[in-house]
């Protein structure tokens, strides 16, 4: 396989993680907004502790996929122009990292006291979400850029 095609195979399969992961958002989005619309002490965080663990491995392994797995690797050898944005993007998986572990450990807590999710925690975790897809949303533009400068295309 030569490196254009691995290179595409591996934005690929980013989008793909990128998919799924916006998928896992609106799964605790939604899931957020039924227990704010069932606002009780006896719903407590219902499913959301658990979504969020869940969340929080899928992100960490997609995290792994992208440094380790060479995405990054790939592009910042074929580009050094792009490397600051290479950089900015890896620095935000430590911070996006430790955002998604606050909020398990806000949503463990509130299941544990069965009480109903504070507006505090709400509004971090909408904050922390929209980071989410901003942070996908550049990556998966810088990918594309990168291809298409890999294939000649572009404007």
């Amino acid at each position: 396989m030569d490196a254009g095609s691995k290179r595409k195979g591996l934005a690929e399969r980013i989008a793909e993680e990128h998919a799924a992961i916006r998928g896992a958002l609106e799964e605790i989005r939604a899931e957020v907004d039924r227990l704010r619309a069932e606002a009780g002490p006896e719903h407590g965080a219902g499913r959301l502790p658990a979504l969020l663990r869940d969340f929080d491995q899928h992100l960490r392994r997609h995290f792994e996929l992208e440094e380790e797995g060479g995405f990054f690797g790939e592009w910042t050898g074929l580009d050094p122009g792009k490397h600051r944005r290479v950089e900015r993007l890896l620095a935000q998986h430590r911070s996006l990292e430790r955002g998604v572990s606050a909020l398990v450990d806000g949503a463990s807590r509130a299941e544990a006291r069965r009480a109903p999710l504070s507006e505090a925690f709400v509004s971090g975790l909408r904050k922390l979400l929209a980071d989410l897809l901003r942070h996908e949303k550049a990556e998966n533009e810088l990918a594309q850029e990168l291809a298409l400068q890999d294939t000649g295309g572009g404007d």
